[in-house]
């Protein structure tokens, strides 16, 4: 298996992998240029979900977009699952001061672990 480090928007590995490119399309004979572009970039980092009842479990996660840190206290409130997040996801869910689970995927498949997750934290999608 190949280890190819990230490349993230904004990273020193992006802008390599940027000119990188742009000078093989060059050898290749193809005009190409690297134009930067101002944008707010957020890194995801590793994150962790502490679930105290009624079931006590800790849910790996990561964050997002442009996702602040939770204070040193950490936050607590009733969680709701809402699947991947979409509009339908919260039809009937009353959310209003509370914590929404979602999962991130790039896919409309249900892997076997997460499922197999939600049902050992009696989650109801």
């Amino acid at each position: 298996m190949t280890n190819i480090p990230s490349r993230f928007a904004g990273s020193e590995n992006g802008q390599r992998m940027a000119e990188y490119s742009a000078e093989s399309l060059r050898q290749a004979g193809v005009a190409s240029q690297v134009h930067p572009l101002p944008a707010i970039v957020s890194f995801p980092g590793p994150a962790q979900l502490r679930v105290e009842a009624p079931t006590a479990l800790s849910i790996e996660a990561n964050t997002l977009g442009t996702s602040l840190a939770t204070l040193d206290d950490g936050i607590s409130g009733e969680l709701v699952y809402v699947g991947s997040g979409g509009y339908k996801d919260y039809d009937n869910k009353d959310v209003a001061g509370r914590i929404t689970l979602s999962e991130l995927s790039y896919s409309r498949r249900v892997t076997r672990n997460s499922a197999s997750r939600r049902r050992r934290a009696h989650w109801a999608p």
